[in-house]
């Protein structure tokens, strides 16, 4: 399964769209279910998906983009805790590759699923090792923040003093 989080009102999230159905239709038949959650409300979406598809020549509307995956509302947020916050993800558009043990394998842009969706489905990824670059990144995004926050107070000398400090996260961040 890919588990992919958006929204009506957010511009990438529909970017990502057309992707999303060509991910659906290469993959189908090889049992990959894309399903797309909004926390939005019911009317909210139908709304949305009875719109034209801006600089679509053939006049679609986004029902009809979107008709290859599956799209469904969270009204509740349900999902959503147990995806986006469990896994401390707070921006949209975000997506999981839930693999055939039902372990997350992967999460990210909804436009980076390509080479990761080709492996998962052939076997050939390697979830220990994502999990460790992943982990890296996180740890990498935290220092970041700690030292933006110390520079925008002017707290060059400390920020400065962190990043010599945390420079092992810094190299283990797989960039």
């Amino acid at each position: 399964y890919v588990v992919e989080f958006w929204a009506t009102w957010c511009g990438p999230c529909i970017a990502s769209m057309p992707h999303l159905a060509e991910l659906q239709e290469q993959y189908g038949e090889k049992g990959v279910q894309i399903i797309s959650v909004s926390d939005e409300d019911l009317e909210t979406v139908n709304g949305f998906l009875a719109l034209k598809v801006q600089g679509d020549e053939e006049g679609r509307k986004y029902s009809e983009l979107t008709s290859a995956y599956c799209l469904t509302t969270d009204p509740d947020k349900s999902v959503y805790t147990a995806y986006m916050e469990a896994a401390g993800q707070n921006g949209i558009p975000t997506a999981f590759v839930v693999g055939k043990d039902s372990k997350i394998e992967w999460i990210g842009h909804p436009m980076e699923l390509d080479s990761v969706l080709e492996k998962v489905v052939d076997g050939s990824w390697d979830r220990e090792a994502h999990i460790a670059s992943f982990k890296a990144q996180q740890e990498f995004d935290a220092v970041l923040g700690e030292v933006f926050a110390l520079a925008q107070t002017g707290e060059i000398d400390k920020a400065l003093k962190l990043l010599d400090e945390k420079s092992a996260v810094i190299e283990d961040a797989d960039m």
